[in-house]
């Protein structure tokens, strides 16, 4: 029978569901990933001061989403001015600064960072900073009045150096932007408003590569207010994880003995086959995104990396390839040898993203894109617009639009250089000797010790060389470097003989070239071991290095030297004895730079 207390518990039962209901959705809702913070059709306007106008930070979190994102289109501006305070500079004051550099783009996500110079470098002082607060206040209100929609992140300015260097007199600077920061951050509660800290993951850095290399950690803001490349990047980081930056590049997990992909995410696989040599596996990739392009030859930005959580949490790239034997296999993409690798460490997973692949050097063309259209927007803006703006004649309307569209063309180009492209992915067994090919050399010839000359097929003008020379081999040798077949060109002596000259970089064939002293190369000879050799040319200039067993022996420039007028030079070389004596090299590579 349906009673009064019958219906009280259905009640009850109902209550308690929906209860359950509304818990469940909040618990999922919780535990999914935010979604990133820009969306199709965003125009980003970056505003601040001078480290906002070294476009550094902002054109790396440009190149991450042109990357990580390459069919999501969002524009970017990039509108820093030096010496800016909350009430303007030499750009102008504020309000000319928000309507010309901001409104003026009819952006829907801005970003403001200010706050370094308002603090004038001294202690804090109370007067000075509530004619911070008041003129932060106005800014705030303006975006809100002129762009209602818009998207606003307020970001806590970036730090003084007080890490590697002693606080000023006074005391620490850094003190006083932090507390200007938990204003902003205030703020930024308060009209919901999105919030980045670019202070205190760069310090916490700063910290940690102190304590690894202090002389390196001073070249993160070298003038204790501007940050390089090195801390950008972390900076960078920062604002990316306040936007809930995706994290993730690919992932995919190969079954080398069942010729089957067990897992791929944000890319494609196809074509799973036995390796050309039978043992290890080949297949065909095309990743949704790129890593992100880091000059990890810079020791700064290396270290920066190093003290930071950056490849964990925006830099990953797993590959993971199981059954396959414990020994050695090379990965090869597309034509790039990548690096040599155990079988039990391709089982636990490598990350592709730290690695010299061909869709890292792809990454570096956007970057490089991105640099050079920001470059022309920058020109186009400070040195045209507001200088020549005035005449507003005929010519001058037209050098606006002409870099209006010689930018487009290289927005067009970046949009191009980030399209996804498929790899093609070979696993192919070596030899243990042939794993110590430092990654992203490829080898210029097979297995075995080198008795003969070898021309690389292509050239390579700006190279780093890599090979091995035998402790107990009696045999001198030389490497030839952008040489032509004139006997043009610059060589590095390869003799490890009591007498030899390991290590002397010489001009042949170019007059006033020189050639520089017998370096003292001994100490760090093996005696009964191969022994490494790494030579890099780089620059107009010829610049070379040459290092023995990790050890720089030669930092040498040739200066100006002119080329060959018909060309033909640019070519690779090993020279070895041809008189039947042992063989003296193996492992011979190379890797294109830039």
């Amino acid at each position: 029978m349906w009673t009064k207390k019958t219906t009280t518990r259905v009640k009850a039962a109902a209550s308690l569901f929906l209860s359950l209901v509304l818990l469940s959705a909040a618990t999922a809702q919780a535990q999914s990933p935010a979604a990133f913070h820009l969306k199709a059709g965003d125009r980003v306007v970056f505003f601040g001061d001078s480290i906002t106008e070294q476009r550094l930070y902002t054109t790396f979190v440009e190149t991450f989403v042109l990357t990580r994102m390459p069919t999501l289109p969002v524009t970017f501006v990039h509108s820093g001015w030096g010496g800016d305070k909350v009430s303007g500079g030499g750009g102008g004051a504020i309000d000319t600064r928000l309507r010309r550099d901001v409104f003026a783009h009819d952006p829907n996500v801005v970003t403001v960072m200010l706050g370094m110079n308002d603090g004038r470098y001294q202690p804090f002082d109370q007067a000075v900073f509530d004619d911070f607060a008041e003129g932060y206040e106005h800014i705030v209100a303006s975006l809100k009045t002129t762009l209602p929609r818009a998207r606003v992140t307020l970001i806590q300015p970036s730090p003084y150096d007080d890490v590697t260097r002693p606080p000023m007199a006074g005391g620490s600077y850094n003190d006083v932007l932090l507390r200007y920061g938990a204003f902003i951050k205030k703020v930024a509660a308060r009209e919901r408003f999105a919030f980045a800290d670019l202070n205190t993951d760069l310090v916490d850095v700063l910290r940690r590569a102190t304590k690894t290399d202090a002389e390196v950690a001073q070249q993160f803001i070298k003038d204790r207010v501007h940050p390089g490349p090195a801390g950008s990047i972390i900076m960078a980081a920062s604002l990316l994880k306040a936007w809930h930056a995706p994290g993730l590049v690919s992932s995919v997990e190969v079954d080398a003995a069942q010729k089957r992909i067990v897992q791929a995410r944000n890319t494609k696989v196809s074509n799973v086959a036995a390796a050309p040599l039978g043992e290890g596996a080949s297949w065909v990739q095309l990743d949704a995104a790129l890593p992100m392009p880091v000059d990890t030859g810079d020791a700064a930005l290396a270290l920066a990396i190093k003290s930071s959580s950056f490849t964990d949490t925006l830099n990953r790239q797993p590959l993971r390839v199981t059954g396959l034997h414990g020994g050695s296999f090379a990965l090869w993409i597309d034509d790039q040898q990548v690096g040599v690798f155990r079988g039990p460490d391709l089982a636990k997973g490598i990350n592709l993203a730290t690695l010299p692949t061909p869709m890292l050097r792809q990454a570096a063309e956007v970057h490089a894109l991105t640099l050079k259209h920001n470059e022309i927007h920058a020109t186009r803006w400070r040195q045209v617009e507001l200088r020549m703006g005035k005449d507003s004649d005929d010519s001058v309307s037209a050098a606006l639009k002409a870099l209006d569209g010689l930018e487009a063309a290289l927005v067009a180009k970046q949009r191009a250089a980030a399209a996804p492209r498929s790899r093609r992915f070979d696993l192919v067994p070596v030899s243990d000797d042939a794993a110590a090919v430092p990654a992203g050399f490829q080898p210029l010839f097979g297995e075995g010790a080198l008795r003969y000359i070898l021309l690389a097929a292509k050239p390579q003008r700006n190279v780093e060389v890599f090979l091995e020379m035998d402790g107990d081999g009696d045999a001198p040798g030389l490497l030839l470097l952008r040489a032509n077949e004139r006997g043009q060109g610059f060589t590095v002596t390869l003799d490890g003989r009591a007498r030899g000259a390991l290590g002397r970089v010489e001009g042949v064939g170019f007059k006033g070239a020189g050639r520089t002293a017998a370096p003292d190369w001994a100490p760090h000879w093996k005696k009964d071991a191969w022994n490494a050799v790494r030579v890099r040319i780089s620059g107009e200039n010829a610049h070379i290095v040459v290092w023995l067993n990790g050890t720089k022996l030669t930092d040498w420039t040739a200066g100006s030297v002119q080329p060959p007028a018909d060309g033909g030079w640019d070519r690779v070389a090993v020279r070895v004895p041809q008189d039947g004596r042992p063989p003296h090299f193996r492992n011979v590579a190379v890797k294109d730079l830039p």
